[in-house]
């Protein structure tokens, strides 16, 4: 079975953690973890990271520090991966369910516009959803795929409604917006390092910022919220940090951040080329953005006689492992009964989206054979 996407752990992973065990620093003490930090802030731009046990963490203590309260609202995509949402419920907030654009399958900023227009008033300072009676206390856009949203147009808005904005960049380690970094554009952002990310740590997340203060506040609070050794906490913290041997890990695969993100680039751009002349369509590649291709695949045809869960059976016959991909916040039991826009884009969308092997370490010969397998579904001999 070729697999969809699995770490490739042929840099100094084994070295880097040996020195953990020699040293005896395998817990959230140890060099590796500011090494690590260092390293993720400057493949992102940004000046300050705080790294984390996993991307969920680093969402949820990034909420908190940003002032997000219970019963306020957040603004995201519905079109995410469920741990935005989570981090939403686990402040005691609610998530403001948006649709997407099709060009970047990312928070639509003129939809926000509109919305922000039509049912939210300024009372005391602060933005609120006039009929829910909440206040909206920030905007999360994320980077679907890995691929920046319009985030130039999504800051435009929020900045003129004095609403934080914090990208979910869980996949796009890498990936670029208008010609440079993520931290070029946006001051917040949270990276994943999951197993199945382009660099992983075996786990782990990371919040990212330009702002010191708020870097030292999610610090604090991801450390318990303790003041000093005498177990003294001066408010309610969370036990999040990274350990010493996943950011040794995590050092080991961001020293490798060219070669890694040049193999994926590549891997989309042959399925890009595969595609042509058929009925499938690519992944998204806006022209503002370089995405990191964390993720890519196919976009099957609105009418056809395949749906995603058919063809990954199919191709998984043949020896290809495939899987669909996000499924909708607002479909899902949690968020059901959240509020919403209409979804015409998501609805019609999430459906027919496929991911296809990406795995760094994926050979020519072996993605060839993904492609013939899928050239052989799409169009029959």
């Amino acid at each position: 079975m070729i697999p969809l996407a699995v770490p490739n752990l042929s840099g100094r992973e084994a070295e880097y953690l040996q020195d953990c065990v020699s040293t005896n620093f395998v817990s959230t003490v140890g060099p590796f973890i500011q090494t690590f930090e260092v390293m993720a802030a400057e493949l992102m731009g940004f000046s300050h990271a705080v790294a984390t046990n996993t991307g969920t963490s680093a969402l949820h203590v990034a909420m908190k520090a940003l002032g997000v309260q219970r019963d306020d609202l957040v603004v995201l995509p519905s079109y995410t991966f469920v741990a935005t949402s989570n981090a939403v419920r686990m402040c005691g907030a609610e998530p403001w369910l948006f649709d997407i654009d099709e060009v970047s399958w990312g928070l639509d900023p003129d939809l926000l516009e509109t919305e922000f227009r039509r049912v939210t008033e300024l009372r005391g300072g602060s933005v609120w959803h006039k009929e829910l009676g909440r206040r909206i206390a920030a905007v999360v856009a994320v980077c679907a795929a890995g691929q920046a949203p319009r985030l130039k147009e999504i800051t435009d808005v929020t900045s003129a409604a004095g609403i934080r904005l914090l990208v979910d960049a869980a996949g796009a380690a890498g990936a670029f917006y208008r010609d440079q970094s993520l931290g070029a554009a946006v001051q917040h952002a949270v990276l994943s390092f999951n197993g199945n990310k382009t660099f992983t740590a075996g786990g782990g997340g990371a919040f990212l910022t330009q702002d010191e203060s708020v870097a030292t506040r999610v610090r604090h609070l991801s450390t318990t919220a303790r003041t000093a050794d005498n177990y003294s906490h001066d408010m309610e913290g969370f036990n999040y940090r990274l350990t010493n041997v996943q950011a040794a890990v995590g050092c080991a695969q961001l020293e490798q951040a060219d070669e890694f993100l040049s193999r994926k680039r590549a891997i989309d751009a042959a399925y890009r080329v595969a595609w042509e002349g058929t009925q499938l369509a690519p992944f998204p590649c806006p022209e503002w953005a370089q995405g990191s291709c964390w993720m890519t695949g196919a976009v099957l045809p609105k009418s056809g006689p395949w749906t995603v869960d058919a063809m990954v059976d199919e191709l998984a016959a043949r020896g290809v492992q495939a899987r669909g991909f996000w499924k909708p916040m607002h479909l899902q039991p949690p968020y059901a009964s959240c509020p919403r826009t209409n979804m015409t884009v998501t609805d019609d969308l999430w459906k027919r989206v496929i991911t296809l092997p990406s795995s760094t370490s994926l050979s020519q010969e072996d993605q060839s054979q993904v492609i013939a397998s899928v050239l052989e579904l799409v169009k029959p001999s």
